[in-house]
């Protein structure tokens, strides 16, 4: 039913599994910030800066998966869009790394550091943005 001439399954179990691993580093992130209000509700709450590299993540998801591999290729409207389109996908690959290195180096400075204090949101905040970055990997060579 959903097959084509195209390889129109992989696409589609692509995206899905794609999605579905996005939507369990967006579980992990929840959960730790659920974690974080459970442990100490006065003084611990989920901090803006923790969320960032999950938003970042994610618009460089988009970066990654909005050029088609015809714009790659040059069969696209012109030069200047191949140009774009590398440029866009070499960005949003950057980004996808420096969000994850940037989860990991937060995850260190506030939750490995400390004494009495669970590691868990730290790790969720890592797996959250290792999510991101595999169902970009996912989605984007999927439809290649």
């Amino acid at each position: 039913m959903f097959y084509n001439e195209n390889n129109g399954t992989r696409k589609l179990v692509c995206s899905i599994v794609g999605g579905i691993v996005y939507a369990i580093g967006l579980w992990f992130l929840i959960d730790a910030g659920a974690y974080v209000r459970r442990i100490d509700t006065a003084t611990q709450n989920l901090k803006f800066q923790w969320i960032l590299p999950f938003i970042f993540g994610t618009l460089s998801i988009l970066f990654v998966n909005c050029w088609t591999a015809d714009d790659f290729r040059g069969n696209g409207l012109s030069e200047d869009n191949q140009k774009r389109a590398r440029t866009c996908f070499l960005l949003g690959f950057v980004g996808l790394v420096l969000t994850l290195l940037f989860a990991v180096w937060l995850a260190i400075v506030h939750y490995f550091d400390k004494e009495g204090q669970g590691a868990y949101p730290g790790v969720g905040l890592v797996l959250a943005n290792t999510g991101c970055v595999l169902s970009a990997f996912i989605v984007r060579f999927g439809h290649w």
